[in-house]
């Protein structure tokens, strides 16, 4: 069954019948107690008519029976109500007119005091009997059994109950059959922004739309929104990959044009030599640059979570090592729970590149801080790296982000490190201010969206 609505529709079928199922039972059951109690103190009552007649003479020990009842269907041959008077050996006292010859069953063995009530089976089908032992002072200071039964067909009883659960099994299967009706529509109904969302994807594919449009219950939004970041993550890419192949086919021309005029002079001399060196680094510089800015992930809405605290210091031991005989010290303020939701690829050249920026300019410290702090959405992560070095002019900012310039030639590199953290902040939406640290050196400081 790959259909949801069909899933959802034969799970709540099945819930309601069961429930529906269920409170028929209990609700027959309830009626067929509360019918039974009824029989149970009608006959009570019939006993007790037959009893107010019905006395001993305390002198002679006589019976005086009952000749006429008030209800006449004792009085009618097989009315479906018997009764009869039997003493403590069996030996019948009196019978009502409506057993005539019949084989009636009754209730025979009851306590000194006592009512019994019970279903009874007899040759016509079901039966219920009520019996009562009384005691009788007779001459002589005995005492004398008697015990009165009264049996009523289970006819009216059978019919009672099967009307009812003809009735109560026929309103509820009207009832299933309704409330069926009515999930299927609240189903369709509820399901229709996920046919609207399989409708606008149907779209893209044929190239009718770009993005998932209209709005969406929350629900589903979250949805939509991850749909079309990733269309527009892709989409970046690929117009990253395309970018990137036609800047580095174009930047190549200029180093290659000059490897083409060295070698066209036959030899090349010590000037050659070092000038054939220059473009061979500044092509290394391009295809570095270039691939890493192609690789660049960008901001993703269902990208895992990083922890930013174990690269960092992860960064930092490898550093460390590498600078180990400048003795810089580098201090780490971040919190476990701080995360980065992006490529652990591209937090991990974010950092590498600042810290070996600091690293690089620093005369003895560096601060590395991380936290997230709220805003009216869901957060920004703060990530600011200090140095104690020269600082970087407030001129030069600019400069220093641009491909292959550095700010001091002096210093070994390609000037490219700055300029894919430049990149990589752009593909995740954030801001890099570069500003002077408290001891006067530069102070890297990057914000992203959680």
């Amino acid at each position: 069954m790959n259909s949801l609505s069909s899933r959802l529709l034969v799970a709540a079928s099945l819930v309601l019948l069961v429930f529906l199922g269920v409170t028929g039972l209990v609700l027959d059951n309830a009626f067929r107690r509360s019918a039974e109690e009824a029989v149970s103190e009608r006959l009570t009552s019939y006993i007790y008519a037959i009893l107010d007649p019905f006395s001993i003479d305390e002198k002679t020990g006589k019976v005086t029976l009952p000749s006429q009842l008030r209800n006449q269907r004792f009085l009618r041959p097989e009315s479906g109500l018997y009764a009869r008077i039997i003493d403590e050996t069996g030996h019948v006292l009196w019978r009502s007119k409506s057993m005539v010859d019949l084989d009636v069953p009754f209730i025979g063995t009851v306590a000194s005091g006592e009512t019994v009530f019970g279903r009874l089976d007899g040759p016509a089908g079901l039966y219920f009997g009520i019996a009562l032992e009384t005691l009788w002072d007779v001459p002589g200071g005995k005492t004398r059994h008697i015990i009165v039964q009264v049996t009523e067909s289970g006819r009216a009883y059978v019919e009672q109950v099967n009307s009812y659960r003809r009735h109560l099994w026929g309103w509820l299967l009207g009832v299933v059959f309704l409330l069926l009706l009515v999930q299927w529509g609240i189903l369709h109904w509820g399901l229709l922004p996920l046919r609207r969302v399989s409708d606008a994807v149907s779209r893209i594919e044929n190239g009718e739309a770009e993005f998932i449009e209209g709005r969406y219950p929350a629900e589903i939004r979250v949805l939509t929104d991850s749909i079309n970041s990733y269309i527009r993550t892709e989409r970046l890419q690929r117009n990253r990959y395309r970018d990137t192949l036609g800047d580095l086919a174009h930047s190549l021309k200029t180093p290659l044009a000059v490897l083409r005029g060295l070698g066209s002079e036959g030899k090349i001399d010590a000037r050659g030599v070092a000038e054939l060196n220059e473009q061979i680094d500044r092509m290394n510089q391009i295809i570095g640059y270039q691939l890493q800015k192609a690789s660049t992930a960008g901001r993703q809405i269902m990208a895992r979570r990083v922890p930013v605290r174990e690269l960092v210091e992860r960064m930092v031991e490898t550093l460390g090592k590498v600078h180990h005989n400048r003795r810089i010290r580098c201090v780490v303020e971040i919190d476990d729970d701080v995360t980065f939701r992006g490529d652990p690829g591209d937090l991990m050249e974010l950092i590498g590149n600042l810290l070996e920026n600091a690293f690089k300019w620093a005369d003895a410290r560096i601060r590395v801080r991380a936290a997230i702090q709220p805003d009216d959405q869901t957060g920004q992560l703060v990530l600011c790296i200090d140095d104690d070095g020269p600082g970087i002019p407030v001129d030069k900012v600019d400069d220093v982000l641009r491909r292959g310039v550095r700010a001091d030639e002096s210093v070994s590199g390609h000037g490219i490190g700055l300029a894919i953290v430049r990149d990589i902040v752009d593909a995740y939406h954030g801001r890099l201010n570069i500003t002077r640290s408290e001891w006067g050196g530069a102070a890297f400081c990057l914000s992203f969206p959680c």
